[in-house]
Order: C-alpha cells, then structure tokens, then sequence
C-alpha cells in the first residue's frame, strides 16, 4: 500500500481514540462560587480551608496529646533525678567524712582483704555463730546459716 493512501489518525484506521477527552464538571457541582469569576468566592474559601483545618487537627491531636505526655514524664525524671543526685552526693559527701575520722578506711581495707582471703569461710562462720548466739538460737544454727551462705 502506497504511503501516501495510509490513514494515519486512529479513527480513519477503525480505532478508538486513545484519549478520550474528559467531561467538564458542571457548574451545579462546585457549589457555585468556583466557575463563577464575578462572583465573591472568599467566603466559600475560607469555609473549606476551616474544615480542611478541623481535620487535620482532629487527625494530629493524638499523636500531639501522646508527645506532650512523654514530654511530661521525661521532665519530671530529669527534675527529680536531680534532686536524688544532690542528695545521693550529700549522702557520699557525709560517709566519705564519716570514713576519714574513723582511720581513712583502713579497717574496711582490712575487712576487704580478709574477705577476699582463704580465711573468709573462718570469718563467716564466727560472725554467723555470734548472731545467732545474740539472738537466742542455736550456735549450730548460724555455723549452718554460714555453710549454706559459704558460695554466696
């Protein structure tokens, strides 16, 4: 077939057209004030940017009432781990002077190594032996407290 006699548009070639063409939407479905250029649509504007606003506030007072309240709980950690800290290191501040009159911590150096020694079994035992004698019980009672504690 000669080039010249071919149809080149989709209809003369038995097709449909492949963009059919969009249908305008009236003017009864804009409510109005949209299509009519003469007309004063500011107050229709401001009707739908207000019920747009509803909605996304709707939408995100959720999320914004769940932060506030993390927010809220992360405060008042931070404030009152503050004031256990200053108290904590008052606390230090008062053993640590309590430590220094009483030999400098040299009788908890001594107590240190004689728990980390052969002879902490020994010690055990006899501080068992002695609490159980000064609260009425039975010397065996707190050398059995002391062997059962012996792995602790």
């Amino acid at each position: 077939m000669n080039e010249a006699f071919r149809p080149t548009d989709v209809m003369q070639q038995g097709m449909m057209d492949p963009n059919p063409g969009m249908q305008g939407m009236s003017n009864a479905m804009d409510s109005g004030a949209d299509s009519k250029v003469v007309m004063n649509n500011q107050q229709q504007r401001a009707q739908q940017l207000l019920a747009q606003k509803l909605r996304a506030d709707v939408q995100t007072a959720a999320p914004q009432a769940a932060a506030d309240a993390m927010r809220m709980e992360e405060k008042t950690f931070t404030e009152n781990s503050g004031v256990e800290a200053k108290v904590m290191m008052v606390k230090n501040k008062m053993m640590e002077q309590e430590i220094y009159k009483l030999g400098g911590g040299k009788y908890l150096m001594e107590l240190n190594a004689a728990m980390q020694s052969p002879e902490k079994a020994r010690l055990r035992n006899d501080y068992e032996v002695t609490q159980a004698m000064f609260s009425d019980e039975s010397p065996d009672l707190g050398a059995a407290d002391a062997q059962a504690g012996q792995y602790m």
